[in-house]
């Protein structure tokens, strides 16, 4: 159906040297055993191939009708992203930061714009999940913080809200008060 690139490569901060892509594949259907099958060919070949992008590629398979209900309930979802071999996982509310970030942001590859595929969210909700992340992750931090998966589980919200132009020392400081100290 459609395929989206968000992350620091729209955003123009990418890093050649450490920095992933991140993609959004919108699928008619969710993925099935079948297909998850060769979709995990697909991207072990890929990486045989392309060493350098070992670790540096996060891909969602969402089915269109998961995108739609994301709000209410929880999905099915195909994923491969850093630190995680491909797997399946349910993935609701909790998406909602990476779902608005390439609503309002991504670049469409193929298929129908980001907008109208993806349900509208408000700068509120946004905001709103971005401090509900913090306060999840507050725990699993203080035990990965010197991990480079720690980077892309913060960086996204750290970069959505900035995009607000939000004052950063108030954003400094919420962030601050929910993390953990050393």
């Amino acid at each position: 159906m459609g395929l989206y690139l968000y992350g620091s490569l729209v955003w123009g901060d990418f890093d050649r040297e450490i920095s992933d892509i991140d993609l959004l594949a919108v699928t008619s259907t969710g993925i099935n055993n079948k297909e998850f099958d060769a979709l995990k060919i697909m991207h072990d070949e890929f990486v045989v191939t392309h060493k350098e992008w070992e670790d540096r590629i996060e891909v969602a398979y969402v089915s269109q009708q998961a995108l739609k209900t994301f709000k209410d309930r929880n999905s099915q979802i195909a994923v491969v992203s850093p630190g995680e071999p491909f797997h399946f996982k349910d993935a609701g509310k909790d998406w909602l930061i990476n779902w608005y970030l390439i609503r309002e942001k991504g670049v469409t590859l193929f298929g129908p714009s980001p907008q109208s595929i993806i349900p509208l969210i408000s700068k509120e909700e946004f905001i709103q999940g971005v401090k509900d992340q913090v306060i999840k992750w507050r725990e699993w931090v203080t035990h990965e913080k010197h991990s480079r998966k720690y980077q892309f589980y913060l960086y996204p919200s750290y970069a959505g809200l900035s995009r607000f132009n939000q004052d950063q020392s108030s954003l400094e400081g919420y962030m601050a008060a929910c993390l953990p100290t050393r």
